[in-house]
């Protein structure tokens, strides 16, 4: 057998990579109907083959893997993930986070103990701050709420692979789920949650997808199994409204409906308690705040007896009025019983004095000018009230009244406008705080600001209690999980964006985000196994745009496109090892190459999505995607020259379907072609 062209059935049978995520394999249909081709499509087997494979299916236990018999076309091995339940890019590590969506901090001990919501991990950090601030970066989580370990584990209750589909896994007092069950990948969407924290230090945590407020009442002390729930029936429970998505009531929850579905896929939800322990509710979906009252012993009702934002417990629409809400995200009480409640959809703060009864007017409004405010918090000196003015790129600082801006985080002068500042030369990175998902105050008088997109991180700003904050020019002196930057780690067992796999010999190599990592041994491979090695190392990039799609040709060598096709293709000789460099360096769109037989010379656009080498790497076919055509390159390791073109009539041709600029379901004026 051909070593470079090992039959593809084997690579299947023996790895799935990060891409692959493992429909219906841990939890397998028990009873699937003999008659139904779309089963025998999803096992490869034909229509009169399937009874055959339900009886094996059906002799296993309940919840038991069926991965491994002849046929059944599961992926077994899954490399990348610890197991097929998780889908969150790159290695999970406690000191890394992936999307953080909100801070609290329990202020009951100096300086704090933060707690992070972890949201594309669907977990909550815990973090001891006196430790993290006196030790070495990144820190890393005393504790962790959400999964049963502080590394390898991010799923949503347990399974976000959805490996039981079309049910989603339950809830459970023991799991959290900040990501959606349906999306377009899991960087693209995000929650939100403004968590609270008693006198008591118990914490209070809107549990984003799961549609449910968590109590965990010492989190630091005892175990990270919750102690209460609110909007469900029981632990087990996740649904929006308890199923019944149309329909709420007093005791439900819905923090996630269409009414509020931002653009970026960000949903806010939030808690707070008041000053009699009554527990309030951000019902984003469900556009209203509820009321779960304390009895005279401490405990919470179950059942809300006050709403706003809606007239009454089965009103949801959204609205623009002082009486209604859209999407409200967070909520905090002042030291006077002020009820203040941020409005991402309606880009305002609603200011409620007590006494407070079911859909009553606000009685001010903060911010005229805010773009997605996604948070708020108490100023610790009674100052006024902290506003995320998120796609303003800000944190603002504004008068109780809502009238008098006082101080401001993020750009160097007061720019209401969309886009972030300049960043914080202040610490490595330069983060700027565009993004940013939460704001809590630490007893040293820091502003701990947690920013999902680029930096992925929680900025620590000292704001101090003193002098006019309004002449003040604010910088962060602390990254809490840098370095290295971005979501989660880049260790040798995750995978963030694997573009492609090739085998030879007895190695496979998977072209990961700027690195090649290698596998060798394929009969041996398991489970979320480390990576024997990576082109440089685990963390070094020696391309900053390494690496995306990869062939092999007959000669062993390994074709790498750069990452998402741009400026170079980088050939290496197999098997890779520790000290491996590329052998050869074609240039794509810096260089130009002849045309046989002309003077002309062509240069390929911005993208090449496609390679494929000859079996002795005579020619190299690309596909230069911006220029609308197929190049056949003949000698690109010695004397490079094109000799064939695919798509246009000569060397000169870039346009799309020969003629026009645009792509032809992109263009408005039919005319051009």
């Amino acid at each position: 057998m051909n070593r470079v062209t090992r039959p593809l059935s084997v690579l299947l049978t023996t790895l799935a990579v990060a891409a692959l995520f493992a429909v219906s394999a841990f939890y397998p249909p028990i009873d699937p109907s003999p008659r139904d081709p779309a089963h025998a499509r999803s096992t490869g087997t034909t229509v009169h083959d399937v009874p055959a494979l339900a009886r094996s299916v059906a002799e296993a236990p309940l919840g038991q893997a069926v991965r491994g018999r002849s046929g059944d076309l599961w992926a077994d091995v899954i490399l990348g993930k610890a197991d097929f339940s998780q889908i969150a890019p790159g290695e999970i590590v406690p000191y890394k986070t992936f999307n953080p969506g909100g801070v609290a901090i329990d202020r009951s001990v100096t300086p704090g103990r933060a707690y992070v919501w972890d949201a594309g991990n669907s977990r909550i950090l815990g973090i001891d701050l006196e430790k993290c601030y006196s030790g070495e970066s990144p820190c890393s989580a005393d504790i962790v709420i959400g999964q049963p370990a502080a590394s390898d584990h991010g799923a949503c209750n347990g399974d976000s692979g959805v490996q039981n589909f079309p049910d989603r896994a339950p809830a459970s007092a023991e799991t959290l789920c900040g990501i959606p069950d349906v999306s377009a990948s899991p960087t693209e969407h995000k929650s939100l949650a403004s968590m609270a924290i008693d006198s008591n230090g118990a914490l209070y945590v809107p549990d984003s997808y799961n549609n449910r407020v968590l109590r965990y009442d010492d989190p630091f002390g005892s175990d990270a199994r919750a102690d209460e729930v609110w909007g469900q029936r029981d632990f087990s429970g996740m649904m929006c409204n308890r199923g019944d998505f149309g329909s709420a009531t007093a005791e439900t929850l819905c923090f996630h409906a269409d009414s509020n579905r931002f653009v970026d896929g960000l949903y806010g939800a939030g808690v707070e308690l008041d000053a009699d322990g009554n527990l309030w509710v951000a019902d984003s979906g469900n556009n209203r705040v509820l009321r779960f009252p304390a009895s005279g012993s401490g405990e919470i009702a179950k059942r809300a007896d006050l709403v706003l934002g809606q007239q009454d417990f089965r009103g949801t629409a959204p609205g623009t009025s002082m009486r209604s809400f859209h999407t409200p995200s967070a909520l905090r009480f002042d030291n006077r019983g002020r009820l203040y409640v941020v409005e991402t959809d309606n880009n305002r703060v609603l200011v409620f004095h007590p006494p407070f009864t079911s859909g009553m007017e606000a009685d001010a409004t903060i911010g005229s000018r805010l773009n997605n405010p996604v948070s708020i918090e108490v100023d610790p000196h009674d100052r006024g009230l902290w506003v995320n003015d998120q796609r303003n790129g800000m944190v603002e600082l504004w008068d109780w009244g809502g009238s008098e801006l006082l101080a401001f985080i993020g750009k160097p002068s007061y720019e209401p406008q969309e886009g972030s500042g300049p960043g914080f030369g202040s610490v490595p990175g330069w983060p700027s705080i565009w993004d940013a998902t939460g704001i809590a105050f630490d007893t040293h008088d820091n502003m701990l600001v947690s920013l999902a997109a680029g930096p992925q991180d929680v900025l620590r700003i000292p704001i101090g209690s003193q002098g006019d904050l309004r002449a003040r020019t604010f910088q962060a002196d602390k990254r809490l999980f840098y370095p290295p930057g971005e979501y989660n780690s880049q260790g040798l067992k995750g995978l963030r964006t694997p573009r492609g796999v090739a085998v030879y010999a007895d190695q496979l190599v998977v072209p990961d985000f700027q690195r090649l990592l290698y596998w060798n041994g394929l009969d041996e491979l398991s489970n979320g196994q480390e990576a024997d090695g990576a082109v440089g190392n685990a963390e070094w990039r020696p391309r900053a745009d390494c690496c995306g799609r990869i062939k092999v040709d007959g000669a062993g060598r390994l074709w790498s496109l750069s990452w998402e096709g741009r400026h170079f293709i980088d050939v290496y000789q197999l098997p890779l090892d520790e000290s491996s460099a590329p052998i050869a360096t074609l240039w794509t769109n810096s260089e130009s190459y002849p045309v046989l037989g002309s003077s002309n010379r062509v240069q390929t656009g911005g993208r090449v999505f496609g390679l494929a080498p000859s079996e002795g790497g005579r020619f190299l076919w690309l596909s230069d995607t911006d220029n609308h055509r197929v190049l056949r390159i003949r000698d690109p390791l010695t004397e490079p020259v094109v000799d064939v073109i695919l798509g246009q009539v000569d060397a000169t041709g870039t346009k799309c379907n020969r003629r026009a600029d645009l792509r032809a379901h992109q263009a408005s004026d039919r005319s051009v072609f």
